[in-house]
C-alpha cells in the first residue's frame, strides 16, 4: 500500500458516518499543527473516507491544501463498510493503566514542553484521578542496582494536620515504583468497588476502617 498526498478538496466524507467526531476536531488539529500530519487519510478508490473524519476536517479548518492518504482499494465494499465502524469501535474498548499514564505525564510536565498538546484537559485528567501537577523527581524509578529508599525532605506528622491551614495537604513519603504500583492499583480498585470519586477517598475510608 502507498501513501499518496492528495488534493484536500478531491476528497469526499462519508455521508453516513456513524460516528461523530466534532468535539474531537480542535484536539486533531492541535496534534497536526505540533506533530504533522503522520496519520494519514484512509480512502476507498472513489476517495470517499473509510477512516479519519476527524483529521479530514481538522485539515479543512487548517486550510490545507493536501493531506496524506492511503487507498484501501484492495476491500470488498463489505469490508470497507465494515472496517469503518470497527476502526472506531475497537478504540472504545482500550483502557489507560493509570499509574503509568501519571508517570508519563509529569515527566511531560517537568518539561519545557507546552502540556496541553498532550490532548488531555485538566478536567479530564482529574476525571482519570491523576494529578497533573506531579513533578517528576516524585516519580523517579528505582534500578535493580540501586534500592535504597531516600527519605522526603519533609515528613507529614500529626501536628503537622493539627497546625496546618490549608485545605489539602500533600502526604510525602517515598515507595519503590513495585510497591507504588501495588498500593495505586488497590486504592483505584477499592474506589471503583464502594463507588468513589477520587483515590484520595479510597484511602480516607480505608484509613477510617483501621484506625
Amino acid at each position: 500500500m502507498k501513501i499518496e498526498m492528495l488534493d484536500l478538496q478531491s476528497i469526499k466524507p462519508y455521508k453516513n458516518n456513524p460516528r461523530k467526531s466534532i468535539r474531537t476536531i480542535a484536539k486533531v488539529k492541535e496534534s497536526i499543527l505540533e506533530y504533522g500530519f503522520k496519520q494519514p487519510i484512509v480512502i476507498d478508490k472513489d476517495k470517499v473516507i473509510i477512516v479519519g473524519h476527524s483529521r479530514f476536517m481538522a485539515a479543512t479548518e487548517l486550510n490545507l491544501s493536501k493531506v496524506p492518504c492511503l487507498i484501501a482499494d484492495d476491500l470488498s465494499d463489505t469490508q470497507i463498510q465494515a472496517y469503518r465502524i470497527a476502526d472506531n469501535r475497537i478504540a472504545q474498548d482500550g483502557e489507560w493503566d493509570t499509574d503509568l499514564l501519571a508517570i508519563e505525564l509529569a515527566q511531560i510536565k517537568g518539561s519545557d514542553f507546552d502540556f496541553s498538546k498532550t490532548g488531555f484537559s485538566q478536567a479530564e485528567l482529574e476525571s482519570l484521578h491523576l494529578d497533573p501537577i506531579a513533578s517528576t523527581t516524585s516519580l523517579t524509578s528505582i534500578t535493580e542496582e540501586s534500592q535504597t529508599e531516600q527519605p522526603p525532605d519533609e515528613y507529614v506528622t500529626d501536628s503537622n494536620f493539627a497546625n496546618s491551614d490549608e485545605e489539602y495537604v500533600n502526604l510525602n513519603f517515598t515507595l519503590k515504583n513495585i510497591d507504588r504500583k501495588n498500593v495505586f492499583q488497590y486504592l483505584d480498585g477499592y474506589r471503583k468497588k464502594h463507588n468513589l470519586p477520587t483515590t484520595s477517598d479510597a484511602l480516607i475510608e480505608i484509613c477510617k476502617g483501621v484506625i
